[in-house]
Order: C-alpha cells, then sequence, then structure tokens
C-alpha cells in the first residue's frame, strides 16, 4: 500500500500540563522540524524535533486549544 509510514518511539516528551492535541512541522528540511502542543494552559509550546528542546510559546488564547495544524511551506521561525 502506498502511503502507509510506520511509527517508532524514540522518545517521550513530559509536560506538567495536559495536553490537549499535538502535530508535527512539514517540512523537507530535518533542522526545521518542530513539534507543536496544545495544552490545557491555553498555549501552544514549540519544541525542536530532534532534541525535543523548548523553542518557542504562543498565549493569548482565551480558552484551550481543541484542533491546529503546522504550515507546509518550509517557513520556520
Amino acid at each position: 500500500m502506498r502511503g502507509l509510514q510506520d511509527l517508532v518511539h524514540a522518545r517521550t516528551l513530559k509536560l506538567a500540563e495536559d495536553v490537549q492535541v499535538a502535530r508535527f512541522t512539514k517540512t523537507r528540511e530535518a533542522l526545521k522540524l518542530k513539534v507543536l502542543v496544545a495544552t490545557l494552559d491555553n498555549t501552544v509550546k514549540v519544541f525542536h524535533d530532534d532534541s525535543l528542546e523548548f523553542a518557542l510559546s504562543l498565549y493569548g488564547h482565551k480558552l484551550p486549544v481543541l484542533c491546529m495544524d503546522a504550515s507546509d511551506d518550509d517557513v520556520c521561525w
């Protein structure tokens, strides 16, 4: 079948807050890959995919983020 991928658990990102949704950026450059995590404290936290090091916090939502997507245009912070 085309389009199927296998996922392998390689590492775990532990956060103090409960996670509502998580997404990966969609880029061709491995150094630009990010993990976006929306938590119950109404923020979206951005981490580097390779190290899970914290990169950025997006705040200002009045309610928890329940749905999000990542851009596929190779733009990175």
